[in-house]
């Protein structure tokens, strides 16, 4: 992106804002017109203000006539020169208007005052703590009647002061401050919030802000200083644990975020997770991108009313993310971060896992049992076997000794696969993150301008250094008092050099290196006895050996993000106010991929497809790297028009309206190719490849497969969305509001009616302050407010189209070497949008003079027309159809409390989160009907079940002849296996939620002097896990398995103290399946932890003119998980179980140290 004329541009436009001495022409007649409203003619055909207090103007003021085009300081000489009581003073862009006569014969000396003390103007900016302006604020000198009032920018000029006199600065809400006068001529006065008044609080829905006092629906709020209590490379992370009703489901590896539960099913298309806003748009890409040293605060709506405004794509809630801005009359301020983060090794062991010498015990007595004899026999897959029993077989055929076999054997016995993981494939990793932000402005314009640089190292050993760079811009320009205009630019740039290896199935005593750390080859898929002698030196190494892999495969993906957003906004009135938004974004990624020469991947690939006759090799893929390209774009257009009406009268009356349209427009592109025989010394690939023939596998007589292509060309459904928004708000006496709002949206995704492309959606609610009537009189409830809302959000689906759609395929057909097609889906005209309702109900309250304040809120919520497979008659020629087919149901509280426990110097604060959210599934087709289907932790539509259930099989202990696992059939105590992993789930256990039902977090913050520590608890109740156990076939099959073997039935009597069965030969899978599914191994997993802690010390600057503001330095630690408390006892961490087909370690603890600075 060309850039340079742009930035050029906004640098001449920085600099012509910053001069005040230019020349502005003006043109003017009148008659007979009041001073007032000529003032005013002039403030709006020019970049001057006038500061005046209107009663002086009417007591002092003579209408004025004159005709006159020229310079604009030239006509006010010349108004003025006909007002003989009024004098004007021209400071900067602001002309005071002041008494001719002299100020200091109406002000009485104060005592001990030398009369003789000369006269001075005092000119400055009375602004508050977060240095915004303080409009309005009255200043007066003591002893004196005269006064003047900051204007709009918090400037003030009152002249004739006499040194050594007092001014009193006061407004509302503020507390009272009193300057001496000992000779400056320039103030900047801060005021100080009144302890007893609530600080006014907006609520950016993305569309406008609103007073916390008026808000009708429901909200949880991340401030600036929680959001940045966290540290961490993302934004959305930093939510977890710290808000009421935002759930991160960990298992897996993964954090999904569901807020208050859940209102689709995810099917492909649609999205499970909130709508992202990042500075009033929808945000396409990768938030993860945007650097979260340029957020301010991040607001999640829950509600109808407060997310309706989004409209069908609001139906999992909605996140806004508002960046740091620029703003106007600042003085130049810089900002400097920077943390540095540890991540620790992976808990390699975690997971309790069978001891090598036990599993060599195991596989020499299934080796001489049998058990091994078809594999071993097989030479037409070369099916792999354990180490121990290749050594066995090796001594059964006499190729070497017994005792040097159980020499080799004895010694795996002491070998730890997770030793040597841990010693050559992991590291302690590293991220940086650094941070600069300047931010100032006049009266007229102001700027933000920010650059970032994150630096990441993965704790796995072999991925190389990611980086990302942002620069971030924000310039907002005032030419009149009445239009504003605000540009930003955001441009990213990051590299990703991570590598993902991972390791085949390997028993527990596989050594990955020798004595001298060199590189040992394992099995990956193919039997070593095959690897060893394979080609007999024709064909290049087979061997894989993990270490190496390290080194032999070089991935760069390469990613670019420019977003661009222009605002005009202009008040045509005091009332009214209009404003045109508008965002572009374009996203690139390029990956490249290269498996060189010596990778396993490539040596594997081409050899398979090698075929020898005597000294001649004939390599179907050429010998040399293969090169994997892709190619993504991105880019979305969104514009929006909106008016928006504010007005108060009467001093009770409030009414506020919005109108706006918008369009957006998305789409993409993605590319990739495949090259063979890549040489990256001189660009050079192999071409002419035949794809389209299958060919022999060497080794493998009865497989044949095609050359593997790459190409890949397609283009991302458009998709174009245009919506009209409304809605309005009208507050009575500062107790009462009522808001309604509507949208209509429509796409171009969905059926061929018109009523399904075009969706109408509304919300409505209400707002009453109970603590100001007059019959509530509680001294200790300051606050006592009740809200109330409903209406009705959506969900979209971007995959599916009311039309049918055709998939071209990349790989030749094998017979007519042409591409084809075939049907992706079959027509849906009925296609629509998912429809969800929302209730909710509040109550916001504050005790002890706002000492404690919080909400609670109960919800309910419905979701209908709901995307979901359903079974079709196969003779229809589709199997499985996607339909708007299900629906849920929704309720649960949300309970936020923050209490300030001790003040003063010693400070503790609190902040409580407490939720509940529980989602049933209505109706489904295919709802599942065994305990089989519920192995996942991913959502299992179950109808009139939980949407994440868990089901189990009833145990009935062990058989204490023989250790089997029992179960029940026909409410009978059995072993028949197949009879129950068959049987319906109706007759077996459904115990509740895979995620946890009730949650949240207690967070405590203590401070002294510069000094403070927060630490912050999470809790998850109401939900269960299935701990993992020992599988015996998994166990033979796969050369792992659990600690639990350990623990099986061995002899009779053993059941009285072992849950575990008795090992038995050969395998009974179904046996396995059913205790491994059995309610013994289901267990609570409520549990309370210590999730992240922060010391920090913060130094603030001794006074306003202070160079160094403020500093902290801090060290947080994040990760740590540690559980304090737990419902049953357990080895394992429930959102990290492994129970089923998700084997997730936890996450490795970070450890932070950072300092920051403000100048």
């Amino acid at each position: 992106m060309k850039l340079a004329p742009l930035l050029i541009l906004l640098l001449a436009i920085q600099l012509s804002a910053l001069g005040v001495g230019v020349s502005q022409d003006i043109s003017l007649s009148v008659k007979n017109e009041s001073l007032e409203s000529v003032l005013s003619a002039i403030e709006k055909k020019s970049s001057y203000r006038f500061i005046y207090s209107i009663e002086f103007l009417q007591q002092k003021s003579k209408p004025v006539t004159i005709s006159y085009k020229g310079d604009v300081l030239t006509l006010v000489d010349r108004i003025f020169k006909d007002q003989p009581k009024i004098k004007h003073v021209v400071r900067e862009n602001y002309i005071i208007l002041n008494d001719r006569e002299p100020v200091s014969q109406k002000i009485a000396p104060e005592p001990g005052a030398d009369p003789a003390d000369s006269l001075i103007t005092i000119q400055g900016q009375v602004t508050n703590e977060k240095n915004e302006p303080v409009v309005g604020a009255t200043i007066s000198q003591k002893g004196s009647l005269y006064s003047v009032v900051s204007d709009d920018n918090g400037y003030f000029v009152i002249p004739d002061v006499r040194i050594g006199a007092t001014l009193l600065f006061s407004s509302v809400n503020y507390e009272t401050k009193i300057i001496r006068i000992r000779g400056r001529q320039s103030l900047k006065v801060e005021l100080t919030p009144k302890t007893a008044e609530l600080k006014t609080v907006t609520i950016s829905t993305g569309y406008q802000n609103i007073n916390k006092e008026r808000m009708v629906g429901s909200y949880s709020k991340l401030d600036s200083a929680n959001y940045h209590r966290r540290a961490g490379m993302d934004i959305v992370s930093r939510l977890d644990g710290t808000v009421s009703g935002v759930l991160f489901d960990k298992k897996g590896g993964g954090a999904s975020m569901q807020v208050r539960g859940i209102s689709t099913l995810g099917v492909p298309g649609t999205s499970l997770s909130p709508l992202i806003i990042v500075d009033n748009f929808p945000y396409p890409g990768n938030i993860n991108d945007i650097n979260p040293n340029d957020v301010d605060n991040v607001i999640v709506l829950k509600d109808a009313a407060a997310a309706s405004i989004w409209g069908t794509r609001a139906g999992n809630g909605v996140v806004v993310i508002t960046t740091k801005k620029a703003r106007y009359n600042s003085p130049l301020r810089v900002t400097a971060s920077s943390n540095l983060t540890f991540q620790g090794k992976p808990d390699l062991y975690y997971f309790p896992q069978i001891s090598s010498a036990e599993m060599v015990e195991l596989e020499k007595n299934v080796f001489e049992k049998g058990g091994y004899d078809g594999a071993l026999a097989d030479i037409y897959n070369w099916t792999p076997v354990p180490i121990v029993v290749d050594i066995l077989d090796k001594a059964k055929r006499n190729i070497i000794t017994s005792e040097e076999a159980n020499r080799q054997i004895e010694k795996l016995k002491n070998v730890d696969v997770r030793d040597e993981m841990d010693k050559f494939l992991y590291r302690t990793g590293l991220a940086q993150q650094h941070h600069v932000n300047l931010s100032g402005g006049n009266p007229i314009f102001s700027y933000q301008l920010s650059t970032g640089y994150n630096y990441s190292l993965s704790n796995l050993k072999g991925s190389d250094q990611n980086d990302q760079f942002t620069f971030n811009f924000i310039n907002s320009i005032k030419p009149h008092k009445d239009l504003d205009f605000e540009i930003g630019i955001n441009l990213i740039k990051a590299t990703d050099r991570n590598l993902d290896i991972s390791l085949p199935n390997v028993s527990p005593y596989t050594s990955l290196a020798d004595s001298q750390g060199k590189a040992l080859p394992i099995s990956n898929g193919i039997r070593m006895a095959f690897v060893d002698t394979a080609g007999e030196g024709k064909l290049l190494d087979w061997h894989y050996r993990p270490l190496d892999e390290m080194h032999n495969s070089n991935y760069l993906s390469r990613s670019q993000v420019a977003r661009f957003n222009f605002i005009a906004s202009y008040r045509f009135f005091s009332w009214l106010k209009g404003s045109l938004k508008y965002q572009y974004i374009k996203g690139t990624r390029s990956t490249n991929n290269e498996n060189n020469l010596q990778s396993y991947y490539s040596r594997n690939l081409i050899n398979s497809l090698s075929q020898i006759d005597g000294d001649v090799v004939t390599r179907i893929i050429p010998k040399g790297s293969i090169l994997d390209v892709s190619n993504s774009m991105y880019t979305s257009n969104q514009i929006r028009g909106q008016l928006d009406i504010s007005n108060n009268w009467a001093d009770k009356h409030e009414l506020g309206i919005l109108l706006a349209a918008e369009m957006s427009k998305t789409n993409g592109e993605n590319s990739g190719t495949r090259f063979y025989g890549y040489n990256d010394a001189n660009f050079t690939y192999a071409s002419n490849l035949d794809y389209a023939s299958f060919n022999p596998v060497y080794g493998f007589p009865f497989y044949s497969m095609q050359i593997i292509q790459g190409n890949i060309l397609g283009e991302d459904p458009k998709t174009n969305l245009l919506s009209l928004v409304g809605n309005a708000s009208y507050t009575y006496n500062g107790r009462y509001t009522i808001y309604g709002s509507a949208r209509r949206d429509g796409a171009n995704v969905f059926g061929v009616s018109t009523n399904n492309k075009f969706k109408p959606l509304w919300s409505a609610g209400i707002n009453w302050n109970i603590a100001q009537e007059g019959f509530f009189q509680v001294d200790w409830l300051p606050l006592f407010r009740f809200r109330t809302s409903y209406g009705y959000t959506g969900n979209v689906n971007n995959q599916l189209s009311g039309l049918p759609t055709v998939q071209y395929t990349a790989t030749p057909d094998a017979y007519t070497k042409l591409p084809y097609a075939q049907i992706g889906a079959a027509p849906n005209p009925e296609l629509r949008w998912e429809e969800v309702k929302i209730f909710n109900a509040g109550i916001d309250f504050g005790l002890f003079k706002q000492r404690i304040s919080g909400s609670v809120e109960i919800f309910k919520k419905i979701s209908k027309d709901i995307i979901a497979p359903i079974k079709l008659d196969p003779t229809s020629g589709v199997n499985e159809f996607t339909v708007n087919s299900a629906s849920l149901s929704g309720h649960g509280i949300d309970l936020a409390i923050n209490s300030r426990n001790i003040e003063g110097e010693f400070q503790w604060e609190t902040g409580f989160g407490l939720s509940y959210a529980k989602t049933i599934v209505k109706k489904i087709f295919n709802s599942p009907v065994k305990v089989t289907d519920f192995t996942t932790y991913s959502i299992n539509p179950s109808e009139g079940r939980l949407a994440y259930g868990i089901a189990s099989y009833r145990y009935a202990g062990l058989d204490p002849s023989n250790g089997d696992p029992l179960g029940y059939w026909n409410n009978k105590i059995s072993n028949d296996y197949q009879s129950i992993l068959n049987d319906s789930i109706q007759n077996q256990l459904f115990h509740g939620s895979a995620i946890p039902l009730c949650f949240g977090f207690l967070r405590n913050t203590i401070s002294w002097k510069g000094f403070s520590i927060s630490a912050n608890i999470t809790y998850r109740l109401k939900y269960y896990f299935r701990k993992p156990t020992v599988n015996y076939s998994s166990l033979i099959q796969t050369w792992n398995g659990h600690s639990d073997y350990s623990r099986r039935w061995q002899n009779p009597g053993d059941e009285r103290y072992t849950s575990v069965p008795s090992f038995i030969y050969p395998l009974n899978t179904e046996r396995d399946l059913f205790y491994q599914l059995s309610s013994i191994n289901v267990l609570r997993a409520d549990n309370v932890k210590l999730q992240d802690i922060r010391f920090q010390y913060s130094l603030e600057g001794t006074n306003s003119s202070s160079f160094l503001k403020n500093a902290q330095v801090f060290v947080y630690a994040n990760n740590l998980n540690l559980i304090l408390w737990r419902k049953e006892n357990s080895s394992y961490d429930p959102d990290f179980s492994g129970g089923n087909s998700i084997r997730a370690l936890p996450t490795s603890r970070l450890f932070t140290v950072g300092f920051f600075a403000s100048f």
